[in-house]
């Protein structure tokens, strides 16, 4: 019996020394079995491969003749017990693992990300290195989950993670924060004395993290496209702490998805009168340096190409990268900088218009107008001026308006758009649906297009609510003669409804997101001669 499998035997409450006990070998694959000895004790079996070390290894044999001997009985109960604080050890690991862990994707959850976030910030420390957090959303995933199902939500998230790892620089941590947002935990970004190449290399990793989004997914035999949200935080830049690294990450996650850019870094709080006074001094210096960027969202003609674009400002600033528009255009407007602001946007535009004119790129351009630049006297006269200027058409520009802007009373606004359609430009009412509007205000000053809010495009076209909100749009349309585009689509089911249903024009993130002037010229460059063959649209239609 020295070879092969045998039963060690611990002791129960009365020592084994004989045939008293008789014992029921119990023949497994596993580290513990706990079975009963008639009614007296709770004996410990354990199988274990026994190569002949031991003198006369305990069989139930041995046990059951009376020959065993002391000493193997207390060898083997030594070896059964270091063999049994083996066994706990190894399942005490594996139940600390699967704490740490999540077990959809196998990626370290936010208790097991927060040891590695404490470890480079001490290393950090040491060296003098920044470090960076990276919260990465899912845009629309309880769309996906609802219309779906969660077993195809699952795999969603499942097929993310293999994404960000395959994206994730070497040495960068991934976890599943819970639900559909991911962090990355960025180490080694540079010098914190060297802030340029900081923020370079942050920036870099994070538009990998965000270009991993680019393509689809494959998910259970489909495919279908997904955005995110991302928001970057830099310690010591932006924190001090780890806590404060995770909650500054958190909001500008947020700010990015509520200002519908790929990702944006942490920007302090705009109540701090120090933060605001420092920032509008960046923000004005940018302005007057043309240091600001103008980015262009392509609009689509549903089932065909691309027939305009909306001109969209961005600032990066090099405190604090991209920092969204909903932060930057209220502290314009109440910095007095507004004017400022619209003139670059108006000039940039006709410049970049021009540019694209001249290599025969001429599609629509929908730029948008604050309320308070409509009160100023000179604003109409001043576009129709940078117009001719640049010998522009204003026939190919659109002036996009808030909702609530809409129901503007003041006499000079209203002169100012009046002045303005007449010089030929178009209005259009924006976020249609997300605020109020006034049906007696669009009878009298109707727009020539109604750019529906992405918040009425949620739940279509599986939530039959949203279905006939959509549709009572469409016909309110149509009342007027207004050309709509839906913005915010995100799904091809959505896009498909709006085939069906006979919409002509849509905007969002599964079309195209908004991108640099180069990049959308060779989308236009590439639907050019699409472009000419197809019905153009009343308003937003290619030349």
């Amino acid at each position: 019996a020295r070879i092969g499998l045998a039963v060690f035997v611990a002791w129960a409450i009365s020592p084994v020394l004989g045939g008293q006990t008789h014992v029921s070998p119990v023949w497994f694959v596993g580290p513990i079995v706990w079975t009963a000895f008639q009614h007296r004790a709770l004996v410990a079996l354990l199988v274990a491969l026994v190569s002949g070390v031991l003198a006369g290894p305990l069989t139930p044999a041995d046990v059951a003749s009376g020959a065993a001997q002391p000493l193997t009985l207390w060898v083997s109960r030594a070896v059964f017990f270091m063999l049994l604080a083996a066994a706990v050890s190894h399942q005490a690991r594996r139940l600390r693992t699967a704490a740490l862990h999540d077990p959809l994707t196998g990626l370290v959850n936010r208790a097991g990300l927060a040891p590695s976030v404490q470890g480079a910030i001490a290393r950090s420390e040491r060296r003098g290195e920044t470090v960076g957090l990276v919260y990465i959303d899912l845009d629309d995933f309880k769309v996906v989950n609802d219309s779906l199902g969660h077993a195809f939500g699952d795999e969603l998230l499942q097929r993310v993670a293999e994404r960000l790892h395959d994206v994730a620089r070497s040495g960068d941590v991934l976890a599943r924060h819970g639900g559909d947002e991911f962090i990355v935990l960025l180490e080694g970004l540079g010098d914190d004395r060297d802030q340029a190449t900081v923020e370079r290399n942050a920036a870099s990793a994070v538009e990998r993290i965000a270009g991993a989004f680019e393509s689809p997914f494959v998910v259970c035999g489909r495919e279908i496209r997904v955005a995110c949200s991302a928001g970057l935080s830099l310690l010591p830049g932006d924190a001090q702490d780890a806590d404060t690294l995770h909650r500054h990450a958190d909001a500008a996650m947020y700010a990015a998805k509520t200002e519908r850019l790929a990702w944006t870094r942490y920007v302090p709080s705009a109540r701090d009168p120090l933060v605001r006074l420092a920032r509008a001094g960046r923000l004005r210096d940018a302005i007057e340096g043309g240091d600001l960027e103008l980015h262009f969202q392509p609009i689509f003609r549903v089932g065909g190409s691309i027939v305009g674009v909306e001109a969209l400002a961005r600032w990066r600033d090099g405190d604090a990268g991209y920092v969204p528009p909903s932060d930057f255009i209220p502290l314009a407007e109440s910095m007095g900088l507004i004017d400022a602001l619209g003139d670059w946007v108006v000039g940039a535009l006709f410049r970049q218009a021009r540019e694209w004119g001249d290599e025969g790129l001429r599609p629509h351009y929908g730029f948008n107008v604050a309320p308070r630049q409509l009160r100023q006297p000179e604003f109409a006269a001043s576009v129709i001026a940078a117009l001719g200027a640049h010998r522009l058409d204003a026939t190919e520009f659109v002036i996009e308006l808030t909702e609530s802007a809409w129901t503007i009373e003041e006499g000079q606004s209203l002169h100012t758009l009046t002045v303005l359609r007449a010089a030929g430009f178009s209005l259009a009412i924006d976020d249609f649906g997300n605020g109020y509007s006034s049906l007696s205000r669009i009878r009298d000053l109707p727009a020539e297009v109604i750019k529906i809010d992405r918040s009425l495009l949620q739940g279509v076209p599986e939530n039959a609510e949203s279905v006939a909100i959509m549709m009572a749009v469409f016909g309110l349309a149509a009342a007027f003669g207004s050309d709509v585009v839906a913005e915010g689509v995100e799904t091809e089911e959505q896009y498909a409804f709006l085939e069906q249903q006979g919409c002509r024009l849509a905007q969002g993130y599964a079309l195209g997101r908004p991108a640099p002037a180069a990049e959308i010229a060779e989308l236009l460059r590439a639907n050019l001669a699409e472009d000419r063959r197809e019905t153009p649209s009343p308003v937003m239609s290619a030349a």
